[in-house]
Parts: structure tokens; sequence; C-alpha cells
């Protein structure tokens, strides 16, 4: 693989793991919710993801409100054998994120590597965060759609999750601030990954070419428009198909700066 090649995470619905072909893996509790999926489904979903041979991510579930405690996290993430887990953190509050990182990075084994994932409602408080997070040992930082969409935009006057996470970035780098690897956590816009360093972005998640897919809908386009509560549980036609693996492959494209 390309060292210097963004990895992509596709996240895909549980009946649908054959979709998640990027590099990585990104796993979510969402996925694992028997009540809102079949036992079946769960259960090949799981057999997918633990004899799959590509680099895994395991996701605490905040952002979609489906939080798992730290002990479920890490027992999960045995069971799945993944490579990475995002530690526990708390949207826009830097202060419990950084205590429940804390915690978290003293139980998590140290065969899996930590993602952190700074918080706050300020640019200032997100920075400290940030910082915090690294002096606490984190291998790589999550640049979430929400928090940097929150604290950038008093300085970019927009509010768009692109340009505020691209703000994000451009500070950190013209002041040094950043040490470990960046993954942007939830692509929103194919045109970030334009836009974005491959020496200090690592990888990034989406589930943005099968949702675009099934809404008949261009990437390009969906910006503001909130993932549906069921995408996890969808049942994509042949039709969704087809169109997904079209949108993977584009994004691909613009990752590897082959098209725009």
């Amino acid at each position: 693989m390309n060292a210097r090649q963004i990895k992509l995470a596709i996240i895909a619905p549980v009946r649908h793991p054959g979709l998640m072909l990027g590099e990585v893996l990104m796993i979510l509790p969402a996925h694992f919710e028997e009540h809102e999926h079949s036992k079946e489904a769960v259960q090949e979903f799981v057999d997918a993801v633990k004899y799959s041979s590509k680099y895994k991510i395991l996701d605490n579930g905040a952002a979609e409100g489906k939080v798992m405690q730290q002990d479920e996290l890490i027992d999960l993430a045995e069971k799945l054998r993944v490579d990475e887990i995002i530690a526990p953190d708390v949207l826009y509050n830097s202060q419990e994120t950084i205590k429940k990182t804390k915690k978290f990075m003293s139980k998590c084994p140290s065969k899996f590597r930590v993602m952190a994932v700074p918080q706050g409602r300020k640019a200032s408080e997100w920075i400290d965060c940030l910082v915090e997070l690294q002096d606490l040992g984190a291998d790589v930082i999550g640049f979430s759609k929400f928090s940097t969409r929150v604290c950038f935009r008093e300085i970019t006057l927009r509010n768009e999750i692109a340009p505020n996470r691209l703000a994000a970035i451009r500070y950190v780098l013209k002041r040094n601030l950043i040490q470990k690897p960046i993954h942007l956590l939830g692509l929103r816009n194919p045109h970030e990954l334009s836009k974005v360093s491959t020496d200090v972005v690592r990888s990034c998640d989406t589930c943005l070419p099968i949702f675009a897919a099934k809404l008949q809908r261009s990437m390009f386009s969906l910006e503001g428009v909130e993932t549906s509560e069921h995408y996890f549980r969808w049942k994509l036609s042949r039709t969704d198909v087809r169109a997904a693996l079209r949108n993977i492959y584009e994004l691909r494209c613009i990752a590897d700066r082959k098209c725009y």
C-alpha cells in the first residue's frame, strides 16, 4: 500500500459487509444491536470483521449516541481482533473527554492502539484538549466533524463541516501542535480529501458513498444532510449496490488525487 495514501474506511450497513471496501474497517456499536438486526445478520457481520486481515478500528459510538462502557469496548475489541480503539469521549466537553480518555488508556491493553478525539465548544478549548490528549500518549488523533465545526466557525465564519475541519488542521499544523497521525471522523464532503496533506492525515471513515447511493443523490450534495438513524439496518437493492460501488471508486480516486 502506498504509504502516502489516505486510507479509507467505508462504513456499511450490517447486511452489506462486502461494501466495507476501504483499506481500513471501521466498526461501530450500532452494528451489533440485535434488537435492530437479525441475529443471523449480526453474526455474519461479526465473522466478516473478525476474520478480515484489514486494519480494524473500533469506534466508541459517542457520535451516534450508542456509547459503550470502556470494559464493553475492550471486550468487543478482543472478540473482533481489532487493531485500534477510539477512546471514550463526550461531545463538546473537553474536561470529561480528557478524564474518560485517561481512565481508558490506563486500562486498555497495550496491544491496541488508541485514537483520542479532542472536544470543546471553542477553538482554544479544543486545542488545549488536543495537546493534553497527545500528552496522555494517544497514538492517533481523531478530528470530529461535530466538534471542529462548532469550535472553528468562530475563525472561518462558516457553518459547514469541511471548511471548519480544514481550518482546524491548518491551525495545528501552522503552530506545530500536532505530533500524531490524524483520522477524519465522518467525511461529509469528498472535496475535503483533495485538500488535506497525506503527510498528516492517515485515514478517514465515511458512509457517504452508500448513503448517497440509497438516496440517489450526488456525494457532493449531502454535507448538511443527516445520516438516517436506520442506516445500519438498511437492505440495499442491486441498483443501490452498483451505485455505491461507483461512489466508492470515485472517492478513492479523489483521495489518490486522480480526479477532483
